[in-house]
C-alpha cells in the first residue's frame, strides 16, 4: 500500500475526476434525498439492520468527498451540505463497508431518483483496487477463476 500522503493524493485526484465523468455519476453524487426507498430494498441492510449498511449512507463514503472537492456548496458549506474531509484512515472503513455491497442494484431499481449507488460504489472499489486494498479473499477468488475459466 502507498504512504498515507501518496493515498490521499491518489483518491483526492479519482475524486476530484468524478466531475470531468458521466452526467449519471453527476448527478448521483448531488441528488440523494436520503428519503431511505433504497435501504429497505437492500437485502444486506434489512438483514443487518446497521445504519452503516445503507446504500445511501455506504455511498457518502464517496460523495461526502465529491461534495467537499468538487462543489461551490461543499467547500463553503461542508457538512451542512454532507461535504467532508478525507483521511487516508478511513480507506481502512471503505475496503469493510464498500465490499459488504453484492451489487445487485435493487437500489437503483427502487429509487425514486434512479441513483445506482453500486456505481459509486464501484467507483470506490477501483480506487482500493489502483492502492493495493482488494480483499485478499477476493484477490484469490478472482485468480482461482481466471486460472480455472
Amino acid at each position: 500500500m502507498a504512504s498515507d500522503t501518496q493515498s490521499k493524493e491518489h483518491v483526492l485526484k479519482k475524486i476530484k475526476a468524478i466531475k470531468q465523468g458521466p452526467r449519471a455519476m453527476r448527478l448521483y453524487m448531488e441528488i440523494c434525498a436520503k428519503c431511505g426507498t433504497c435501504s429497505l430494498q437492500c437485502h444486506i441492510s434489512t438483514a443487518s439492520g446497521e445504519k452503516r449498511l445503507n446504500p445511501a449512507g455506504r455511498s457518502d463514503l464517496i460523495r461526502g468527498l465529491y461534495k467537499k472537492y468538487n462543489t461551490t456548496s461543499g467547500k463553503l458549506l461542508g457538512k451542512l451540505v454532507g461535504a467532508r474531509e478525507f483521511t487516508p484512515e478511513e480507506l481502512q472503513t471503505w475496503e469493510q463497508e464498500l465490499y459488504e455491497c453484492t451489487a445487485c442494484r435493487r437500489c437503483a431499481q427502487f429509487c425514486p431518483y434512479g441513483i445506482d449507488n453500486s456505481v459509486i460504489l464501484r467507483t470506490g472499489r477501483i480506487i482500493l483496487n489502483e492502492l493495493k486494498m482488494t480483499p485478499k479473499e477476493l484477490i484469490r477468488t478472482m485468480e482461482a477463476s481466471e486460472k480455472s475459466g
